[in-house]
């Protein structure tokens, strides 16, 4: 098994939004649905896009505000998961971020959302609040923080 990740560039983002779009209708995660809200969303983030054995597996999105930084994006094709690709993304922004001394990590996540819950808790976040419906679709999420 081999995981890699590449930083995606300008051309990507038909890439990212074929990502995003196999999470149409999962009201555990929202997804940008086209290039325009895609790159509206994520216009001031870095993306790692993930690969297993060379095949595009998904994508993790970060943006560093002062102090802090908020993963704002993280999707596995279903095809990938279970195989380490999540875990193997996570520790990859993870190391990016604490090269950058004292910054604190955020994100948000559904809380019916177990395998990614469990994921990140097992990866030293903590559970620091609960949103109601912040992203307007009618669902809550819990927030976590990485110290």
């Amino acid at each position: 098994m081999s995981l890699t990740h590449s930083v995606a560039t300008a051309t990507d983002w038909e890439l990212i939004v074929a990502i995003e779009q196999t999470q149409i209708g999962n009201k555990l995660y929202v997804c940008s649905e086209n290039i325009e809200e895609a790159k509206k969303y994520l216009c001031h983030s870095t993306i790692f896009l993930l690969y297993y054995n060379g095949n595009l597996a998904g994508e993790i999105s970060f943006e560093i505000k002062g102090e802090e930084a908020e993963i704002n994006g993280f999707v596995i094709l279903p095809k990938y998961q279970h195989k380490g690709v999540g875990k193997y993304g996570l520790d990859v922004v993870m190391a990016t971020l604490t090269k950058k001394k004292g910054k604190k990590i955020k994100l948000v996540t559904h809380p019916e959302n177990t395998r990614a819950l469990i994921m990140y808790l097992s990866r030293g976040f903590k559970i620091t609040g609960w949103l109601d419906n912040p992203f307007g679709d009618g669902e809550p999420r819990l927030q976590l923080e990485f110290f």
